[in-house]
């Protein structure tokens, strides 16, 4: 009891920050294994067949790795025009973090996956 009530604390903040970056470095790996699967030319279903993810999830690692420099060509499912009426709708919709906003202000016209890669775009270059 006496070693619990003297070592416990530090102790547990030593696991939590073991399992942090254990938690870390495998979102690091599942990135990079999509990366490779879209540098050698997999489109967002084949890779998500291949991984075992449906494509929402697929296309939110392409947005990140965008974000981190990598050079992923958003515009390839997503357009300028979209991109554009997107970014009126940033503004208009007084630049909301979710994408539901975004989805219900286009009447479901525009899907989730496009709203998140314009945003991401935009982020990159406003």
């Amino acid at each position: 009891q006496r070693k619990l009530e003297v070592y416990g604390p530090e102790f547990i903040e030593v696991i939590k920050t073991f399992l942090e970056q254990k938690k870390r470095k495998k979102k690091i790996s599942t990135y990079k294994k999509t990366l490779a699967l879209y540098n050698k030319g997999k489109t967002v279903e084949e890779i998500a067949i291949t991984r075992g993810l449906n494509q929402t999830t697929v296309f939110s690692h392409l947005a990140k790795l965008f974000e981190e420099g990598e050079a992923i060509d958003l515009k390839q499912w997503v357009d300028l025009s979209t991109i554009k009426q997107i970014k009126i709708a940033k503004q208009a919709l007084n630049n909301p973090e979710q994408l539901r906003p975004y989805f219900d202000f286009f009447e479901g016209k525009i899907p989730y996956a496009q709203i998140r890669l314009a945003l991401t775009y935009l982020e990159i270059n406003p």
